[in-house]
């Protein structure tokens, strides 16, 4: 998967899953430095896994990824 891709499909899972953070974020002008952020955490689930976006494993394994990354957080 691409650096390009990674982040589209990162923010597309944001934005589905994560909304109230996601809308957070994005008002607070971080948007897209949080996904650089959650990006470099997930970069070990993408090596593991594969780059199949169609991957329910993978994108079960990003969205705990993302989760672990806020509750580490405080924006």
């Amino acid at each position: 998967m691409k650096e390009q891709e990674q982040y589209d499909y990162l923010k597309e899972i944001l934005e589905e899953e994560f909304t109230t953070d996601y809308w957070r974020l994005y008002e607070l002008s971080i948007l897209d430095t949080e996904i650089e952020n959650i990006k470099a955490r997930c970069e070990s689930v993408f090596e593991e896994m594969g780059v199949d976006e169609e991957d329910r494993m993978l994108r079960y394994a990003v969205i705990g990824t993302i989760a672990e990354y806020f509750e580490g957080q405080q924006v």
